[in-house]
């Protein structure tokens, strides 16, 4: 029989793996509904984020952004999306890998290939969207937000455990 103890300690590392992997799959599923939207929905977002973006930032660069076209500032804050939505996505997943007990290198390398799948997938999906395409140059503009998150997580891994030189 387990004592109270080991109890409660299975129970707090098997939520803590449950929660790590929920996460996972409810960004997923953010992921998917905004690959799931028609390309005027999606369109009309964009143009009221790259406006809400147009007001938030300082004056100054204001005058130098206002030197691009409003199309171009949107196609810059919607490949902004697909970097970040995708960071996000290889942090969780190496989070979610660590609290299942999978060794750092191990996690970071299944990190970057489950969210470059997830990726691909996106697009595929995209195929069947309304008025949306998949595109490879989308799954190259995630990856770019994969490999930032890795580098991050590297780098944090790194001041957090440094190694040791013999």
């Amino acid at each position: 029989m387990h004592s109270n103890c080991q109890k409660r300690l299975l129970f707090a590392v098997w939520n803590k793996r449950t929660l790590a992997w929920l996460a996972v799959i409810a960004w997923m599923f953010v992921i998917f509904h905004f690959s799931s939207e028609i390309a005027s929905v999606s369109g009309s977002r964009s143009k009221s984020i790259t406006k809400a973006v147009r007001q938030a930032v300082p004056e100054a660069v204001k005058q130098e952004a206002g030197k691009l076209s409003f199309k171009l500032q949107e196609f810059l804050v919607r490949k902004f999306f697909h970097v970040a939505e995708f960071a996000v996505l290889t942090i969780l997943i190496y989070a979610a890998l660590r609290a299942t007990g999978v060794k750092c290198r191990k996690s970071m390398l299944l990190c970057i290939a489950l969210s470059l799948l997830y990726a691909c997938l996106d697009e595929f999906h995209q195929l069947f969207t309304v008025g949306r395409e998949g595109k490879i140059t989308d799954v190259a503009i995630d990856s770019i937000g994969i490999l930032a998150a890795a580098g991050a997580i590297r780098g944090y891994e790194t001041l957090i455990h440094p190694r040791k030189e013999s």
